[in-house]
């Protein structure tokens, strides 16, 4: 089975992911990995570099980088186009690799990767909890930038409320899991 795992910037999508690791899942980071081809792929980084003028001494400045594509739509779906052929690719083969499969997708729904999933795993917290854990400045346009809530409920197979502490979401998450596979 393929389970993915989403949700807004603070939901506490990273600290499931730890969870589901903690019971002994292999979980795929869309972002972990976006991050290694940010800093190791030669040919999205040069891509990359014809595209935005993010360089600074040869090197891509990853804050101005953000800073543009939260703030320019085009500018976010250019990047987007440049990175998710990568991490879809790299996504498609762990699969291959393990079963079950957990991967964490931030952009789920935005990019129609729900449909590579049997299970697509919704982490939701009220917009007080999110302020509470992100460290963004711009945290309220990096989540207009991404669909809403709403929109995600309505999509989604499974929506674990998180606005406790890492125990109760625990918890939550074997419950979930215990309906899909044998969780101890």
């Amino acid at each position: 089975m393929k389970f993915a795992i989403t949700g807004s910037i603070g939901s506490g999508k990273s600290t499931a992911s730890a969870i589901i690791r903690s019971l002994g899942y292999y979980v795929f980071d869309s972002d972990a990995y976006n991050a290694k081809i940010l800093k190791d792929n030669n040919s999205v980084i040069e891509k990359i570099r014809e595209s935005f003028d993010v360089f600074k001494n040869g090197e891509l400045d990853k804050t101005s980088l953000a800073k543009i594509v939260f703030e320019q739509k085009n500018k976010r779906e250019q990047l987007e186009g440049i990175l998710h052929p990568y991490i879809r690719n790299e996504l498609l083969k762990e699969a291959h690799r393990h079963d079950p499969f957990f991967a964490e997708v931030p952009l789920l729904f935005e990019v129609g990767w729900e449909k590579l999933f049997d299970v697509t795993i919704l982490i939701v917290a009220s917009k007080e909890t999110i302020l509470k854990r992100t460290e963004f400045k711009d945290i309220k346009k990096r989540l207009e930038s991404q669909m809403s809530v709403e929109d995600k409920m309505k999509k989604a197979d499974v929506i674990i409320y998180n606005d406790g502490n890492k125990a109760e979401l625990e918890e939550k998450i074997k419950k979930v899991l215990g309906g899909y596979l044998h969780v101890g």
